[in-house]
């Protein structure tokens, strides 16, 4: 039984060092970066591909999505503070797309990192969620953006077609203060992409 204990420690010791080492060679994605441009799979559901108004294809990269400001939201199921986290981002979706004003300009999907479809289906039903969340059980937009905890937010101020967006701001952990960050993301859109990188580099400095 004591060997039995001490290898299931020595494995989990080395599990621990390795993740270690992974997420020290990510590169940490700040304000000013280019969101990377990863290949995704197109949602199944109808309604979540006419939200992203996404062309007819069995993938997508994050720059093809239309709008002016994306918030991209990288959770996990079964985070706890990602739950507690939902119903701020449910009333924000709300907020948006009750305004003429930011509907179809801001616009949010979040992807489950490490969970199934089915988790995702179930997590979205039991906590009544409008916006897309997209099953990551690859880790692929994790490692992409350095391999942060959940939930962690990045705006991204969409560029031009084919041009990868600017992050503008990133959030790590709870935040529930969803009007502010409403008027946040109004101020983004409204913003000169290229002008809106500089600073954001500037402040990131």
């Amino acid at each position: 039984m004591l060997q039995k204990s001490a290898f299931l420690l020595l494995a989990l010791l080395i599990i621990v060092q390795l993740f270690s080492c992974v997420k020290a060679q990510q590169t940490t994605i700040s304000p000013g970066d280019n969101f990377p441009e990863v290949w995704i799979k197109v949602p199944a559901s109808q309604a979540d591909r006419q939200y992203l108004q996404l062309p007819a294809a069995e993938k997508f990269t994050p720059s093809e999505i239309k709008a002016d400001i994306l918030l991209i939201e990288l959770l996990n199921v079964h985070c706890p503070h990602c739950q507690l986290q939902t119903p701020s981002y449910n009333a924000l979706f709300e907020l948006i797309e009750s305004n003429p004003q930011t509907k179809g300009k801001i616009k949010i999907l979040g992807f489950a990192i490490g969970n199934n479809e089915k988790e995702v289906t179930n997590f979205r039903k039991n906590h009544q969620v409008g916006f897309p969340i997209l099953a990551d059980p690859s880790f692929t937009l994790w490692h992409a953006t350095g391999a942060h905890a959940t939930p962690f937010s990045i705006y991204v101020r969409q560029n031009k077609a084919d041009r990868q967006g600017i992050v503008t701001g990133v959030h790590l952990g709870l935040n529930t203060k969803y009007q502010q960050l409403y008027q946040t993301l109004i101020g983004m859109a409204a913003a000169d992409p290229t002008e809106l990188a500089a600073k954001a580099r500037t402040i990131s400095q």
